[in-house]
């Protein structure tokens, strides 16, 4: 049984879409998982401070200004509020950044055998 000319044509056709199919899923996986890096490296701790004040002001519906406009005492408060946050905001981010390793004294002194 002889299969027509055009059959294997078809079936040709459709092993080369599949695939194609595979490759563009494969880059769409790479792409998605390039995109899920940056995003999770975007969100710094400044940058999560502050979209939770945003998200506090528009949750309060912007009532929190209204008594900071009206008086300073308010300000003050807030200020000695944030203070503390700030320090640890401070901290989180010197944590993060690497630092370079200290060599020891002894190695720093010792002669590179590669050099003669």
């Amino acid at each position: 049984m002889r299969f027509d000319p055009g059959f294997a044509a078809h079936v040709q056709r459709v092993q080369r879409a599949e695939q194609r199919l595979v490759v563009r899923e494969q880059r769409a996986r790479q792409h998605w998982q390039q995109c899920w890096q940056t995003w999770r490296s975007a969100w710094t701790p400044g940058r999560i401070l502050v979209v939770g004040v945003v998200a506090g002001i528009v949750a309060g519906r912007v009532r929190p200004l209204q008594g900071l406009v009206a008086g300073s005492s308010g300000l003050v408060s807030l200020l000695k509020t944030v203070a503390p946050m700030l320090t640890l905001l401070e901290q989180a981010v010197a944590a993060w950044q690497p630092t370079p390793p200290a060599q020891a004294p002894d190695e720093a002194a010792a002669p590179d055998p590669d050099r003669g």
